[in-house]
């Protein structure tokens, strides 16, 4: 008789439903942390619940903004709605899903590439930075919930789907990057940046490693389709909602455009030791390039050590949200992982690492809550302005324009504010002949709308001859109030 065969057993890290466990537990562990919510995950969460409320200002968020993609916007919205069954935080949910899935990838990558006992070790430095070094637990707390963590996670499986690719050269992987790519290029102006970044990269890593056009011929095809078609999305999409297919891009053209170049050379000093941590990561992503065992996923952190910085000062200078912190926290990670596996035990290339890493981590320590989101202040209180309306005017309700100041005053039920992301002047004065309507208009100093060239800018310095300014605030805000009455309502009716 011969003995009974049994199939073979498959690896725990090739088994799915194990890997979905393990997503599942180190969620729940997560979970379990005390963290708070982020100013950017707050207002991620404005806009979902305007969403779900049927407001007009949601569904132009969701399309025309590029501080807070679609696909963010969407999963906070799925987070809601998973989160509300069974009584779960939908910010916090959001945030560990993603971090789950880092890790996991993270090990999965490490148990595929890595050296026996380098991963272990790197985890237990980790823990221990978290668990002894305030500065650095207060950062990793402050970067726990936000809508940024989904950027990270698409880039951490982008990482480990082109190592894989790398080593088996298998064409599923490469559809899998592909996958990745055109979903990052829905989170938004950061997420855009860097699947623009990586795609050249990507393109030239695969025909260096191929080094056979015939087999090259369709591959930029096959990365690049899935990605223009997610672009394509955002024309199509605010054509339809904003019947403008380029307002997305406006807001940031203009505040850009309004910029003086002295600006543009201008670094915060809140921003100078982040400055530093771009150029070591840049420095160890450049050296780490030229490693014989790790040259190749390093050379795709390029795009995040070199662009990110970029997209992190030009955000600062126009205020707006810039989402890049916990990509450049894995950013970060993966260049240590990369180091901790590196092979040139012996050699002087070797020390110099050990040296760049250990700057990296010296000025990661300080950076400051206020060098990574700059909120709003000085707005005048909501009570303020209603109970001010109230005395002359208790039906008429205040015209928000832009997504800040949407952001900033919102009311679900619209009784008293009702936002959009587009000023159309027409549509304004069609509303105020149905209705008793008055305009906020915030300083121009750039945070809630650009300084220059925009409409609000001129109604600021200005006004219109059909608006008449009924109160101004010492910090420049100013409430203006439609004088064309409703239909019905005017006193020369009745002398008529």
């Amino acid at each position: 008789m011969t003995a009974a065969t049994h199939p073979p057993r498959r690896s725990w890290h090739r088994n799915p439903a194990l890997l979905a466990l393990a997503c599942a537990v180190l969620a729940l562990c997560l979970y379990c942390l005390p963290v708070s919510s982020s100013p950017a995950m707050e207002n991620c969460s404005t806009i979902v619940a305007s969403l779900r409320n049927s407001q007009n200002w949601g569904r132009q968020a969701l399309v025309g903004s590029l501080e807070y993609g679609p696909l963010q916007t969407l999963f906070l919205l799925a987070c809601q709605s998973l989160g509300g069954a069974i009584g779960l935080s939908a910010g916090k949910l959001y945030s560990v899903i993603c971090q789950s899935i880092i890790m996991v990838t993270l090990l999965l990558w490490q148990k595929n590439h890595g050296r026996a006992g380098r991963g272990l070790a790197g985890a237990a430095l980790l823990l221990a930075g978290a668990l002894f070094f305030p500065p650095l637990r207060e950062l990793l707390s402050y970067a726990a919930v936000s809508p940024a963590w989904l950027n990270a996670a698409l880039l951490c499986t982008l990482f480990y789907q082109f190592s894989q690719w790398h080593r088996e050269q298998e064409l599923r992987w490469l559809v899998l990057c592909a996958a990745s790519l055109s979903l990052l290029m829905l989170c938004g102006s950061c997420g855009i940046m860097l699947a623009l970044g990586c795609i050249p990269v990507l393109l030239r890593e695969i025909s260096c490693t191929l080094d056979d056009h015939e087999k090259f011929s369709g591959l930029p095809t096959l990365l690049l389709l899935p990605a223009g078609y997610a672009l394509l999305l955002y024309f199509v999409w605010n054509w339809l909602v904003l019947d403008d297919a380029l307002f997305f891009l406006r807001d940031y053209w203009s505040r850009a455009s309004s910029l003086p170049l002295a600006a543009l050379l201008h670094f915060p000093p809140a921003s100078r030791r982040l400055g530093l941590l771009f150029l070591l990561l840049a420095a160890l992503t450049t050296l780490l390039c030229f490693d014989r065992t790790c040259k190749a996923p390093a050379r795709l952190l390029l795009p995040l050590a070199l662009l990110l910085p970029l997209h992190f000062h030009f955000t600062q200078i126009m205020q707006v949200y810039s989402g890049g912190l916990p990509a450049y926290l894995l950013a970060v990670l993966l260049a240590l992982l990369l180091v901790l596996n590196s092979s040139d035990y012996r050699r002087r290339q070797r020390t110099t690492q050990f040296l760049l890493s250990l700057a990296l981590l010296y000025c990661a320590l300080p950076i400051g809550v206020s060098a990574c989101f700059q909120p709003a202040g000085g707005a005048p209180p909501r009570t303020e302005l209603t109970a001010y309306i109230d005395q002359f005017w208790p039906d008429s309700r205040i015209m928000l324009y832009g997504l800040p100041l949407a952001l900033a005053y919102p009311d679900l039920q619209e009784h008293r504010f009702q936002a959009r992301l587009d000023y159309q002047e027409g549509d304004f004065l069609t509303q105020a002949r149905d209705e008793q309507l008055h305009l906020l208009v915030p300083p121009p100093d750039g945070k809630y709308y650009p300084a220059r060239k925009s409409v609000l800018a001129e109604i600021h310095a200005q006004g219109r001859p059909w608006l008449f300014l009924e109160k101004q605030w010492p910090g420049g805000w100013q409430l203006w109030r439609c004088v064309i009455p409703p239909e019905g309502e005017s006193k020369l009716d009745a002398l008529r």
